[in-house]
């Protein structure tokens, strides 16, 4: 996977989209942050897992966690959940975490869960790691309708080497979006099952079934939480209604990441503004500038204009010489959209 990594002055942390607004914004991960190394320089250090706010624990980076012991991309095992000395077994539904007792049955929920941890070991790495769960809130809301409540977690982290408590999302974004909607919890993150990720493809790996017992951990500000707030993710369908399909859930991946050739390359910089509409009528388009670009089959497949051609046009020619020449986005393409692709996006 090949990336771009833009002067520092650009490096701000991306955030979180608007609730009911379509402003959003991108989540590339393509520049370094929170002293961590740049992926150009450590190819184990790849993807969105080391950059923005994305879970990190002793300086490895990562988004999901295997509910049985399995070991994640780099080495974490998940043994059990633990409060006041008792072992539960962790079990992630939909987007919500429980403890389960004895045959299963839920001890756990809600606030009880509240001062548990997660206990882990890392494959290599002598010591015991555990993720502590300092609150559980329901302040945060879908960003489309309907607008139930979703359950977010504070979590903080201790390991061999860290005895301090320490922010598993260091990089919490500010308390306000771009168009002035609040994020009721920026210091917190989602859980969620169903779908799997590929961080350094910037593609979703898997269908619901393939996911099994693998959960991901959406920091605010991510990727990841902005999928599920917008619910496109099996576990933020709409009651009633079929999830989004997976092909759905991969074009707005690639819209956010700025995964323009399908190939992983993301050719943006966080905290760049953008709009966009989904076929589904998920997400509407307010008002804009310009067109950007058509997305369906995970890439971009024509495009006018693009998020940061004022400030990196260089970065035209990176595509061309990646995926060739995308067409421009003509009023009769535009015009029949849907047919192409399943998300359209501009620029404010």
């Amino acid at each position: 996977m090949r990336h771009y990594v833009l002067p520092a002055t650009i490096t701000a942390l991306s955030l979180l989209a608007a609730c009911a607004e379509p402003l959003d914004r991108d989540d590339p991960a393509t520049a370094p942050s929170w002293n961590l190394p740049d992926p150009e320089e450590d190819p184990g250090c790849q993807g969105w897992k080391c950059t923005g706010n994305s879970p990190v624990m002793s300086g490895y980076g990562f988004i999901e966690l295997h509910e049985n012991q399995v070991a994640n991309d780099v080495g974490f095992r998940l043994h059990h959940l633990r409060k006041e000395g008792i072992v539960y077994h962790p079990d992630v539904r939909g987007d919500r975490l429980y403890g389960l007792g004895a045959g299963g049955a839920i001890a756990l929920a809600g606030p009880a869960l509240e001062h548990a941890e997660l206990v882990l070991s890392r494959d290599g790495t002598p010591g015991e790691f555990a993720i502590q769960i300092h609150k559980v809130n329901n302040l945060v809301t879908f960003w489309t309708a309907p607008y139930t409540t979703i359950e977010t977690y504070e979590l903080t982290y201790t390991g061999p080497d860290v005895a301090k408590r320490t922010p598993l999302c260091p990089n919490p974004p500010p308390p306000t979006t771009g168009d002035g909607h609040m994020w009721a919890a920026p210091g917190e993150a989602i859980l969620f099952s169903g779908d799997r990720y590929d961080p350094n493809k910037r593609i979703i790996a898997s269908t619901p079934t393939e996911a099994g017992d693998w959960f991901n951990i959406g920091c605010a500000g991510s990727a990841l939480a902005k999928l599920h707030l917008n619910r496109f993710t099996a576990a933020g369908k709409r009651p009633a209604q079929p999830a989004t399909s997976r092909a759905e859930r991969q074009d707005v991946l690639a819209m956010y990441t700025g995964n323009v050739c399908g190939t992983g390359t993301a050719y943006t910089i966080p905290d760049t503004q953008i709009r966009w509409a989904s076929r589904n009528g998920y997400h509407q388009m307010g008002a804009f500038a310009t067109y950007e670009a058509v997305w369906g089959g995970g890439r971009a497949v024509c495009m006018s204009s693009w998020r940061l051609d004022a400030t990196h046009p260089e970065l035209r020619e990176q595509m061309k010489l990646e995926c060739g020449e995308l067409p421009p986005c003509s009023q009769a393409l535009l015009g029949s959209w849907q047919t192409r692709g399943t998300v359209l996006s501009a620029v404010p």
